[in-house]
């Protein structure tokens, strides 16, 4: 009796240790639960693959262009304005041969200045001045005195002074004038031209700067539309030119016309046009 007495208590003791062991225990007090943490997993876009512009396409010519190398690039302007030039030249006018015998003038050198614009690299726009200074087969001499002063003062002994025969005229052209650069700085630029060719002061044959002298005027039919081509080189902000100018009309032949320019092209320089990185 007593050893089933003691193997119930052992057993009642051993069933509690088991259930105080195994229960929940409660949370800390003054502690919140923490949420588990989440991983976040984001895809990235593959990378971009470089594209390639082949060296002899439009877009690789004016890619090397802008980073100034060398070899054969058409310079293409993306503003409207891409070029100021002011140039100076001497340009020798020659006349139909039946002025020539009318008249008696015969070719001859003469100066002229032009200012101009270059639109998108390619259209040329000049307005210009030029003397005209013809050689003179019926030229005549006159005897005058100098006189200075106001009231004027005239010397007593004359002297002998000898005729001239010119004139002046007012020309606007434009055309197509595209650019070769051949290397940085370096542009050949050649051109086709049309243009108009006005006298503002016609062909007289006088005395210059006298007054009161024989002046005799000429039957001339000067003014006339032309068409000219040209060629171009410009090196950073100078440059020289040859042309030739063709008359269509009038008593007018041609003319042979060298020029010297100095001005600011970016179809020469190799640079960013203005707005562009």
């Amino acid at each position: 009796m007593r050893l089933w007495t003691l193997w119930v208590v052992l057993f009642n003791s051993s069933v509690a240790l088991a259930q105080s062991e195994g229960g929940e225990s409660a949370p800390a007090v003054g502690v919140a639960p923490t949420e588990p943490t989440q991983r976040k997993t984001e895809l990235l876009p593959p990378p971009a693959r470089p594209r390639y512009v082949p060296t002899d396409s439009v877009e690789g010519r004016e890619a090397r262009c802008d980073r100034g190398e060398s070899g054969v690039c058409f310079g293409l302007g993306r503003t409207a304005l891409s070029g100021l030039l002011i140039e100076l030249e001497g340009a020798r006018i020659n006349y139909q041969p039946a002025f020539t015998a009318r008249t008696g003038l015969r070719g001859g050198w003469g100066p002229g200045a032009k200012l101009g614009v270059d639109l998108w690299d390619w259209i040329p726009i000049h307005v210009g001045v030029r003397g005209a200074s013809p050689n003179d087969d019926r030229g005549f001499s006159e005897d005058v005195v100098d006189c200075e002063g106001s009231p004027p003062v005239c010397q007593q002994r004359p002297y002998s002074a000898g005729s001239d025969s010119s004139a002046i005229f007012l020309s606007a052209e434009t055309g197509l004038e595209p650019s070769i650069r051949l290397a940085r700085g370096l542009a050949f630029s050649p051109a086709l031209l049309f243009g108009y060719a006005g006298t503002v002061v016609g062909y007289k044959r006088k005395i210059a700067l006298c007054r009161n002298c024989t002046v005799v005027p000429m039957d001339a039919r000067a003014s006339a539309a032309y068409i000219a081509p040209s060629l171009r080189f410009t090196w950073y902000f100078v440059g020289l030119s040859l042309r030739y100018e063709r008359y269509l009309a009038g008593d007018l032949k041609d003319c042979v016309a060298i020029g010297l320019d100095f001005g600011l092209r970016y179809k020469a320089l190799g640079s960013p046009l203005p707005g562009e990185e």
